[in-house]
C-alpha cells in the first residue's frame, strides 16, 4: 500500500469536491478529468493515477453517480 504524504482528508475533501462539482446527473463521472483535477489541487500526492482514479469511482458507487474509466495507462 502506498504511503500518502498529504492527509487522508485532504484527499477525500479533494475527491469529494470534484464529485460534487459535477452537478449534471445524467453525465458520467470522468476518471480522467479527475484525476487530472485533484493532481493540480494536490501536486503533492504520491498515488498513482490508477490509485486515484480507483478512490474517485469509489466515492461515485456510494454517491450513486455514474462513472466513465477512462484514465488511459
Amino acid at each position: 500500500m502506498p504511503v500518502i504524504d498529504m492527509t487522508s482528508k485532504e484527499l477525500i475533501r479533494a475527491v469529494d469536491h470534484y464529485i460534487n462539482s459535477r452537478r449534471n446527473l445524467e453525465w458520467p463521472i470522468s476518471t480522467a478529468q479527475a484525476v487530472s483535477a485533484i493532481r493540480y489541487e494536490l501536486p503533492e500526492c504520491t498515488l498513482s493515477d490508477k490509485e486515484l482514479a480507483d478512490i474517485v469511482a469509489s466515492s461515485a458507487i456510494q454517491k450513486h453517480r455514474n462513472i466513465a474509466f477512462d484514465l488511459l495507462s
